[in-house]
């Protein structure tokens, strides 16, 4: 019996702002990520000068493609302060990735994701990033004055979500949802985003962000999207 293989592009909603898959918009330079481009609104990540990603066959994803972050250089692709407006000032915005660490976890932060205001140049005023330390995911808006953690990370393959309702903070890691009290917005327009930000044993294959978090059943819809093509 043929069993059907997964479209390749997730399920499609209004509040999709961009995606960014490891199987599509990859610019490669000698073998490694120099580019990589959303697939809905085209917002185009660039590595800094020669800092390309490793991209490889992941044993963890199926043996398909990942881009990879190493312990021993501050590897990241991103896009700061250019291309069109990503999230609009006091929106909520929703993420998800999918992501595992290669090897052990590291101590020191290791950013997934960055959606925000960034300074080109780097400074870290940022609107909402997920990060890792010491095997705790925090998630943060308008530069860490308040964060949701989830403890435990582990070696494991992750997809992990976060998003501000107005009354909490929540992470969703792999189904298990954390939260604390903070009902802050985004205070300038997210212009900027970053698949990943400091050296540490990383490997992404998909990002998403929405204007606002999807409904329940879409999030279902798109984790089972994000199983069936990659775990």
């Amino acid at each position: 019996m043929l069993v059907k293989k997964p479209d390749p592009r997730p399920p499609l909603n209004a509040l999709l702002v961009d995606y960014w898959d490891a199987q599509l918009g990859v610019g490669l330079t000698s073998g490694a990520v120099s580019t990589w481009t959303g697939q809905k609104l085209g917002v185009v990540a660039t590595a800094p000068g020669s800092q390309y990603e490793p991209y490889a066959p992941d044993v963890a994803f199926r043996r398909k493609p990942s881009l990879q972050t190493v312990e021993s250089g501050a590897l990241q692709l991103r896009n700061d302060n250019t291309g069109a407006a990503m999230a609009a000032a006091g929106s909520r915005p929703y993420t998800i990735s999918a992501w595992h660490w290669i090897g052990a976890p590291i101590a020191s932060l290791k950013t997934i994701l960055m959606i925000g205001n960034i300074a080109a140049g780097g400074s870290n005023q940022f609107g909402h990033y997920v990060g890792v330390t010491n095997d705790v995911i925090t998630c943060s808006y308008n530069g860490a004055t308040a964060a949701a953690t989830i403890s435990g990370v582990g070696t494991k393959n992750h997809i992990t979500e976060f998003w501000a309702d107005g009354t909490n903070l929540n992470v969703r890691d792999n189904g298990v949802l954390a939260a604390t009290a903070s009902a802050v917005t985004l205070t300038s327009a997210g212009i900027s985003w970053r698949d990943g930000s400091h050296p540490g044993n990383r490997a992404a294959v998909f990002h998403a962000l929405f204007s606002a978090k999807p409904s329940d059943a879409y999030i279902a819809q798109l984790v089972n999207w994000i199983r069936e093509r990659y775990l």
